[in-house]
């Protein structure tokens, strides 16, 4: 893939995201508001930068992110009150 991730705003139908593996590369795109979002797969890639705010996801249960070049503080999870994994080893 060796590309960015496009924007995923609006698609508030999605539920699975996946590109583990995938080498896509720049910033994680801002995930807030994908309100059906329950699994989010994006590790072992070359992704940086810092992980936006995790707002409006009120479905989401898995977000993995191991395995990249992001920084900065991990955001906020008060809201994710469904999240039950969390992967961000290697970052």
């Amino acid at each position: 893939m060796s590309e960015p991730i496009p924007a995923l705003a609006g698609l508030t139908n999605l539920q699975v995201f996946s590109v583990s593996n995938n080498k896509p590369t720049g910033a994680l795109p801002a995930l807030g508001g994908l309100s059906s979002l329950a699994f989010f797969y994006a590790d072992n890639n070359l992704l940086s930068g810092a992980i936006a705010p995790l707002y409006g996801l009120p479905e989401l249960r898995s977000l993995v992110l191991a395995g990249n070049q992001l920084s900065g503080p991990i955001p906020a999870l008060a809201m994710l009150a469904n999240l039950q994994y969390l992967d961000v080893a290697g970052n």
